[in-house]
């Protein structure tokens, strides 16, 4: 019998263990509870919906809607967050000191008079729809900067500190919201100004680019809607002057000079404010009203005169503004002549029309980037007749195709997303150098300044590569040269020495002749497919210099130099080719330069020779 008592009682106080220990696990810790213990006010901010307070006359009341503050009595009207956040944050931080329990009272023989809580000087009332504290605020303690508080469903009376009474708010404008907007700038999706001269809507996509919705469909200058909005969010309300206005005659807001209204992406309904007129020239100030709430109030007169803006001040006035690496492809056409340039995947240009050889990239580039960069400085909206402008049968285009393969998703199997832009040329502007386009799918017409004016004409040698020929440099080991019918000839060993048959080789003149023509570069084009090459000195070349390659058996690389040029250069062509094009003074001294020498060099001081000392310097007639 004794045993099993013993069991039982065993088994009692492991489970009283288990239930202590659960309880202790899903409760607060003995330094939390010494914690709450201390402050005056069982209060946790982010769980507050409501806010009452009454400070002698002043009574206020307060809910949080929607994540908004708003004032609710006396009036309706939005409420400043940051000061009821604050006034909530400072009264979870208060401290409690004396406690002084009812027994306490009857003890001493004190009543609730005695610490100015029978007729109390406030009280605050927080808490959320369901649950609400009421606390009492009496008269100073006589000692340490406190004052006596106390829950008006309790019996205990504590002080805390008396820096209480300075964040709960003097008066009712106190806790009155001067921001006129909320809404972040990068969340609105639609803006609507209604005006006296009419009615402006503009609409963004996800990608924050700004469309001119009304009074006409076109695009608008991106920067100039962030800046109006900046504008908007950043107005403050500098004063209230009616709480409750039935009557919006008297402020001029019956018949507003503007009503803007703001769509969000997060929400259907707009956000709305209206502005009055302007009272004269020199008023710094206008009369305005938010739609949420019958407050009139007054903002600077400068947000009035940001949203007349003209509809031509918020346009886009560039023309394509695009980046350059999504362009991909140029086509310019003239009558029945096309010139097609195409980017290749390693980043490079190649032209497929008239002719298939390399674009130069550099003035591709130029030539498009000159485009994206072209700025509008006249809209002709709607034009009567094209025939004006030259653009009723326009007979020159320029189209531009733009990739987006970067934005391509792991899914996306149809390739790179494209769109192609043509923009119609027209004539110059009458009495300036400008040039009236437009866009093959829009209607107005657009005047900007001249465009690269020497090479918007269809040009295939101002977009071929320059670079005519491109050697390897360790690949060239015989180099022989022809000038006036006599031929010499240096062939480079395993070393990388040049050596002559006869003489001393000049190793700087012929490394700085490898160079040149490993990668070989025109000034210009200047024929092709020519017959005429005595027109060019190139019917009988003043020189021939001919590069012999190891790693292809019998290939060779010749140049032909003809005449001399008006600027030192000289007119060229290459063996098996047709093309005729110019070199640069420099390029024709650095292969018509002398690869003998008077007298042998140290290999050190090879190619520190200067390029002018004695019996170096350029064969007559190349660059004399």
């Amino acid at each position: 019998m004794k045993g099993k008592t013993t069991f039982y009682l065993l088994l009692l106080v492991v489970a009283l263990g288990a239930f202590i220990a659960l309880v202790e696990r899903r409760g607060v810790s003995t330094d939390e509870r010494k914690e709450r213990a201390a402050r005056a006010f069982r209060i946790q901010p982010e769980t507050v919906t409501y806010l009452a307070i009454e400070m002698g006359e002043m009574s206020i009341e307060c809910q949080k809607q929607e994540g908004h503050w708003f004032l609710t009595a006396p009036f309706r009207a939005r409420a400043d967050a940051g000061v009821i956040d604050r006034l909530l944050s400072h009264m979870s931080g208060l401290t409690s000191g004396e406690i002084v329990t009812e027994e306490d009272r009857r003890g001493r023989s004190l009543t609730l008079r005695d610490f100015g809580l029978e007729a109390p000087r406030g009280q605050i009332v927080y808490g959320d729809e369901h649950v609400r504290q009421t606390v009492l605020i009496g008269r100073d303690a006589l000692v340490g900067n406190r004052l006596y508080v106390k829950e008006a469903s309790g019996t205990d009376i504590l002080t805390t500190e008396t820096n209480l009474l300075s964040v709960l708010p003097g008066a009712v404008l106190d806790l009155r919201d001067h921001v006129l907007v909320h809404e972040q700038p990068s969340s609105i999706r639609r803006i609507d100004i209604s005006r006296q001269d009419g009615f402006l809507q503009l609409t963004s996509d996800t990608a924050g680019r700004w469309m001119i919705q009304q009074p006409l469909a076109t695009r608008a200058d991106s920067q100039a809607v962030a800046d109006l909005l900046s504008k908007i969010a950043r107005a403050r309300i500098a004063d209230f002057v009616a709480n409750e206005a039935s009557d919006l005659s008297p402020y001029q807001l019956a018949e507003p000079a503007v009503t803007v209204s703001l769509w969000t992406d997060l929400e259907d309904k707009a956000v709305s404010f209206k502005l009055a007129e302007s009272p004269g020239p020199d008023a710094a100030f206008v009369f305005a009203k938010r739609e949420d709430e019958d407050s009139v109030m007054t903002v600077p007169v400068d947000l009035l005169r940001r949203l007349q803006v003209k509809v031509d001040d918020i346009r886009d006035r560039a023309l394509l503004d695009r980046p350059l690496y999504e362009v991909d492809r140029l086509d310019i056409r003239e009558d029945e002549s096309r010139l097609l340039i195409e980017r290749e995947k390693d980043g490079t240009w190649r032209m497929l029309e008239p002719l298939r050889e390399r674009a130069e990239g550099d003035r591709v580039e130029t030539f498009v980037m000159a485009w994206m960069s072209a700025r509008i400085s006249v809209f002709h909206d709607n034009p009567a007749d094209l025939a004006a402008f030259g653009l009723d049968h326009p007979s020159r285009r320029v189209s531009f195709r733009f990739s987006r393969s970067e934005m391509r998703t792991v899914t996306d199997e149809t390739g790179p997303q494209t769109e192609t832009v043509t923009i119609l040329l027209g004539e110059e502007d009458p009495g300036s150098t400008n040039l009236f386009v437009m866009l093959e799918d829009e209607g107005t017409v657009y005047t900007v300044a001249p465009i690269l004016g020497d090479s918007v004409r269809l040009d295939a040698s101002y977009f071929r590569s320059r670079t005519v020929m491109s050697l390897r440099e360790e690949d060239i080991r015989r180099v022989t040269r022809t000038i006036g019918g006599e031929e010499e000839s240096v062939e480079r060993g395993a070393d990388g020495v040049f050596v002559m048959q006869k003489g001393y080789s000049d190793q700087s003149s012929l490394q700085r002749l490898v160079q040149i023509v490993s990668k070989l570069r025109a000034v210009e084009f200047v024929a092709d497919n020519t017959k005429d090459l005595e027109l060019f000195g190139l019917d009988a070349p003043r020189a021939e210099i001919t590069f012999w390659l190891t790693g292809e058996s019998g290939i060779s690389r010749t140049i032909y130099l003809g005449a001399e040029t008006d600027d030192g250069g000289a007119y060229a062509t290459l063996r098996g080719q047709e093309t005729v094009f110019t070199l640069s003074s420099n390029t024709v001294k650095s292969l018509s330069r002398p690869w003998t020498t008077e007298k042998p060099v140290a290999d050190e001081g090879v190619l520190e020779q200067k390029a002018d000392r004695k019996g170096t310097e350029p064969f007559p007639g190349f660059g004399d």
